[in-house]
């Protein structure tokens, strides 16, 4: 969080907050389908801490290549949205809504998964590094290939 950015338009500074439980609690598999897969491999402590962190840089660097624009323009309409969404009864038909999602490029939740989907990619080359060859459990294995599967590129 607390992005900056300059004149140009380049991000020039980020916050990471760390907390001090940070080697356990998995996150869940929808938005974090690599980390979560270190549940199934029943690992934790410090190889879990340094994927977690692992992934929060992955937001620094996907914030820095983007189209920082529509980066800050997402983050000034999405507490709009959400406000206007539990104030108009949770009609997700609300004309105004739909028309912030167009200027958003989705809806918060949509937002949020890309994002964190994106980040996700940046912990793959240290679990690659943390478990080489056939080092690597089977369930993590698996999910960096169906996460790659689903995210050619990355």
């Amino acid at each position: 969080g607390n992005y900056q950015f300059d004149s140009s338009g380049s991000l020039t500074a980020a916050t990471i907050m760390l907390g001090p439980q940070i080697g356990s609690g998995y996150p869940p598999s929808v938005n974090y389908p690599v980390t979560s897969s270190l549940q199934g491999g029943n690992i934790s402590g410090d190889v879990l801490a340094a994927t977690k962190f692992a992934h929060e840089f992955g937001h620094v660097n996907q914030t820095g290549q983007e189209n920082s624009a529509l980066f800050q323009l997402q983050q000034q309409l999405i507490p709009q949205y959400n406000a206007l969404f539990f104030s108009n009864g949770r009609n997700l038909d609300d004309p105004a809504l739909k028309a912030l999602e167009r200027r958003m490029g989705g809806n918060p939740i949509d937002v949020s998964h890309g994002r964190e989907n994106a980040a996700e990619a940046n912990t793959i080359p240290y679990l690659r590094d943390r478990f080489p060859g056939k080092s690597m459990p089977s369930q993590v294995k698996q999910a960096i290939q169906t996460y790659q599967k689903a995210n050619p590129g990355k």
